[in-house]
């Protein structure tokens, strides 16, 4: 189980996108929108929000437990990953 503080992955800005055949494992794109965007360790019992900083963002969201994250959510356990996508936030 991961714990806090983790170092996110962190996008990269470029000029252009680059040809697909360029990025081995393929290329993924997406916007960058405005607010917050948090890593979340889920508990049974609680939630806690960390930013990119490793700064607590949990006192700023009442009850996060009872929200779902917008966009894709990835969880990792050993040598393999699972995906879901998620479409909207949720309560």
């Amino acid at each position: 189980m991961l714990r806090p503080p983790v170092q996110p992955m962190r996008a990269v800005g470029v000029a252009e996108l680059p040809e697909p055949r360029m990025c081995r494992g393929g290329c993924a794109y997406e916007p960058k929108f405005d607010g917050f965007r948090a890593l979340a360790f889920v508990r049974s019992d609680r939630v806690y929000l960390q930013s990119r900083h490793g700064k607590d963002l949990t006192p700023y969201f009442p009850n996060p437990q009872e929200f779902r994250p917008m966009g894709e959510v990835w969880r990792s356990e050993g040598p393999s990953a699972s995906y879901c996508g998620a479409s909207g936030w949720v309560t």
